[in-house]
């Protein structure tokens, strides 16, 4: 790869596929005219290059430069949904077509035609989406495309207890070790792989507000959280928990055990969407329940929705974990006076 000038400006020499490439870096720097040139032949290295396209590209040319550009940026869960949206593109017929409107119509109507719920057709439609955009803005060719997502409906949201099925559910579990678990999953609105994950000197029980702690790299937004605990039943139930352990985990259950846990007892409290409850419905549970005010603790009162997002894991405000951190389990809810 050769570096050269016409005029002021540095243009890079090179060959690809047996094809000469002369291309303007469009700078007058020496030092930027290198860093384009070392990204072009990073790219050639690497078997992404597609600048010299004059087609537009397939949907399988964007998913696939996409994937090899922020691979090491993605998480496990989304490289699993974007082989999952390949599959689906490819069953629809249009994986290898340009990408445009027309191809995502086709898509929409395909998935729409197998009877997929409106969540999943607007996920799925918002990944290639994602893909089609960052090539775009890497200045690919591409046609235009419009993705019309009007009058799908997402269908209703994940299942929660409404506080009588939630009594009718804890009190079909016999097992302890559940109960206990289920009463912990329901009061600290924590994700299940934070405590599955959780372990006992990550537990603080005889702190001035007692709290767990979830590292960063447990936590889904990749920051350190802490989860107090908001009322005795939960203190107790935690303390059961320990107590039980052989380990240096709260928790020793596999996730598939206590999905099956929940549906057996979910059926055995007569709850109508049984086969569908799982561990994650205890976070919707007290997401609703915060802000409806259904919790005992709360007296009738919703969470206010900074106080809310804190206990939850989501981003807030600086002063409102400094207040935490010094404020005792009685007058921690009197963030929620302060709006």
């Amino acid at each position: 790869m050769r570096i050269f000038k016409r005029g002021k400006i540095y243009w890079i020499d090179f060959s690809y596929e047996g094809q000469r490439y002369k291309k303007s870096t469009k700078t007058t720097r020496k030092k930027l005219a290198k860093k384009f040139a070392e990204k072009i032949d990073n790219e050639i290295y690497n078997g992404i290059y597609l600048h010299h396209k004059k087609n537009p590209l397939t949907w399988s040319e964007i998913i696939d430069f996409y994937l090899k550009n922020k691979e090491d940026r993605l998480t496990i869960g989304t490289l699993k949904n974007l082989n999952s949206t390949i599959n689906y593109l490819k069953s629809a017929k249009v994986l290898d077509c340009q990408a445009n409107t027309e191809t995502v119509d086709t898509f929409i109507q395909y998935l729409q035609s197998k009877n997929y719920a409106g969540g999943t057709i607007i996920t799925k439609v918002s990944e290639i989406k994602a893909c089609y955009l960052y090539c775009k803005k890497k200045a690919k060719p591409l046609e235009n495309a419009i993705f019309d997502l009007d009058g799908i409906e997402k269908g209703k949201r994940e299942l929660f207890f409404k506080k009588a099925e939630w009594a009718n559910f804890i009190n079909e579990v016999k097992e302890q070790d559940f109960k206990h678990l289920f009463i912990v999953m329901l009061h600290t609105g924590a994700r299940i792989n934070e405590l599955l994950t959780l372990t006992k000197d990550r537990v603080f029980l005889d702190s001035p507000t007692p709290h767990i702690l979830i590292p960063a790299e447990f936590n889904k937004t990749k920051k350190e959280k802490k989860i107090p605990m908001l009322c005795q039943e939960e203190i107790d139930s935690l303390k059961y928990l320990i107590n039980n352990s052989n380990n240096e985990f709260v928790v020793n259950k596999p996730l598939s055990t206590l999905n099956n846990k929940i549906k057996k007892y979910a059926e055995l409290s007569g709850f109508k969407n049984w086969s569908k409850a799982s561990a994650h419905m205890f976070r919707h549970t007290f997401l609703t329940w915060t802000e409806t005010g259904e919790f005992d603790f709360l007296n009738g009162k919703p969470m206010s929705d900074r106080l809310r997002k804190f206990v939850v894991g989501h981003e807030v405000n600086s002063n409102i974990t400094k207040d935490y951190t010094h404020f005792g389990l009685d007058n921690f809810f009197n963030l929620k006076n302060k709006e």
